[in-house]
């Protein structure tokens, strides 16, 4: 793998993205496999063995963009998606983009306070809802005035439109929906929602170019190959699950709602081939004390993202697995288009072992079309093996934060490089190694909890003169929260009376499971930023 002038680059030839819509290449190349093998399964709930077909999408995106159109979705709209996994999580995607628009994902977790701010940055028209988020979306629907309809993919609910009735041509009109032109280096795609350190979650514009190119990397995989999945549709990862499989023709089979014993009963039912999963399963995998009890000799290749598993985690999996030969640990963010560098890459070339093993643990090298280089405070390229931010350039990186020229400005540098906010290096052979976050987002089983967002709320309880949110690495979920505070002068309360108070405002994924500890002071630096850091040392050390 080359490096020069301090850049980590691959060699490989990245054929630039047409100036085409991406829902337009994707259909062109699912007719293709339509032709070619004939109609497989889709998506698959791994519990239910409901399914959609990859013949069914076309008709299906024709009624529902048809249905869109009258009621009034247009070019530069965007629709959210605010619901569980589901058979039918991708069509109004596509949907969108037939309409000329684009879509926002959030999780069915979050709170209406939080899906409110995300609808009004975004102005959402349409929400698409299951049963565990119907009565959530109303919420947001009063506080939103662009939202004008909500649509449920589960049984019928009040003042929700049913998504199977539309799908079934019980609404009045046709399905004819007349091609519209698209400036696909501008209008939005996909939109998904980043949360900061500080203030509101920023949207990250995604275009259909710049759409098209992040697919590129999913193009290698065997045509039917079968995937098992325990990502959240809503995640990038779940996004690349969706859209990637019109090109690669696979089947994928996933959990609504992810459990422990069900996931694994549902990778020995349907026998995939590929893995594709946030490290949390993995290691509950890793755990399991009857592993070897089920059939799982069906699974050659684990994918997993979002944090990197260590070396060792890696070697013990491949020993409790029979069949399982490569463990591929990906690097990205969503800012840069999802996936950077794809583990140890695809070449399975027996001749290449030693060095795989030798650099197992790393995020592996740069994929086509992307280059890499590590630079200190002062903005300059570092060598081999020194520590510093991580940068990123390629095709399919973000067009700006939406109605946050600021915030792009911070992250999009000179040159077209985009800074990560993670900390790594790289070697002489252009391995790349990630070893921590730059930015103080702290994640719990895959799920991005904003530490200021938390201090904040316990600033307003009246015992709390001050308040730090740390993350406390558990290998299991990634980290558990933890809240430091100090008290006010004279006052006193017992830990689990400010963990109540907390949780029963928080999301699910931002409870505070490491409990609260009670400090004299925290630790701040000479510009008065508290240093997380030294708080975790403190935290563990009980100081």
């Amino acid at each position: 793998m080359p490096v020069a002038d301090r850049i980590v680059y691959n060699e490989e030839e990245c054929i630039p993205p047409p100036f085409v819509p991406v829902h337009q290449l994707l259909f062109d190349k699912l007719t293709e496999n339509l032709d070619e093998v004939g109609d497989i399964e889709w998506l698959v709930n791994g519990v239910t063995g409901e399914s959609i077909k990859y013949g069914e999408i076309i008709p299906s995106v024709d009624k529902l963009s048809s249905y869109l159109k009258r009621k009034g979705f247009r070019t530069g709209d965007i629709l959210m998606m605010y619901c569980a996994n589901h058979r039918y999580f991708f069509l109004p995607l596509f949907a969108a983009w037939r309409c000329g628009g684009g879509a926002t994902f959030t999780s069915p977790g979050l709170l209406p306070s939080s899906v409110i701010d995300q609808a009004l940055d975004s102005k959402t028209k349409f929400i698409f809802v299951d049963n565990s988020t119907a009565e959530k979306a109303k919420k947001v629907m009063q506080e939103v005035d662009t939202v004008v309809e909500i649509i449920t993919f589960e049984s019928e609910i009040k003042n929700c439109t049913s998504f199977s009735d539309i799908l079934e041509n019980k609404m009045e009109g046709n399905n004819k929906v007349d091609k519209v032109e698209i400036d696909v280096d501008n209008v939005i795609a996909y939109l998904p929602y980043s949360s900061g350190t500080t203030g509101l979650p920023k949207g990250i514009v995604h275009t259909h170019r710049s759409v098209w190119a992040m697919l590129q990397i999913f193009r290698r995989s065997d045509i039917g190959t079968s995937y098992a999945t325990g990502c959240q549709m809503f995640h990038m990862s779940g996004f690349f699950i969706g859209t990637s499989s019109l090109l690669t023709f696979n089947r994928n089979v996933f959990l609504q709602n992810y459990e422990e014993e069900a996931f694994i009963k549902m990778l020995e039912k349907y026998q995939p081939t590929f893995l594709f999963s946030l490290p949390p399963p993995l290691i509950m995998m890793l755990k399991h004390p009857n592993l070897e009890s089920y059939n799982l000799k069906s699974i050659e290749i684990i994918i997993t993202g979002g944090a990197c598993m260590t070396a060792e985690s890696q070697r013990a999996l491949m020993k409790r697995l029979p069949a399982l030969h490569d463990v591929r640990c990906l690097y990205g963010m969503t800012e840069i288009g999802g996936v950077t560098s794809f583990g140890l890459g695809y070449d399975l070339n027996p001749n290449l072992a030693n060095v795989r093993e030798k650099h197992r643990g790393s995020v592996g090298r740069p994929n086509p079309g992307n280059e890499i280089k590590v630079i200190n405070e002062q903005g300059i390229a570092l060598g081999p093996y020194e520590k510093g931010e991580i940068c990123v350039r390629n095709l399919s990186s973000m067009k700006e934060y939406l109605h946050n020229p600021e915030a792009t400005r911070n992250t999009k540098i000179d040159g077209g490089w985009i800074k990560t906010g993670d900390i790594g290096y790289y070697t002489e052979d252009g391995f790349i190694y990630w070893t921590e976050r730059k930015k103080e987002l702290l994640k719990y089983r895959g799920y991005h909890v904003v530490p200021a967002k938390l201090e904040s709320m316990l600033l307003q309880h009246p015992a709390i003169k001050d308040a730090g949110i740390i993350g406390v690495p558990d290998e299991e979920v990634g980290e558990l929260v933890g809240a430091a505070v100090v008290l006010k002068d004279g006052a006193k309360i017992d830990p689990n009376d400010i963990i109540s108070y907390m949780n029963s405002s928080l999301s699910e994924y931002e409870q505070l499971r490491a409990g609260v500890k009670v400090f004299k002071n925290l630790p701040y630096n000479d510009v008065g930023k508290l240093v997380r850091k030294q708080l975790l040392r403190h935290w563990t050390e009980g100081s």
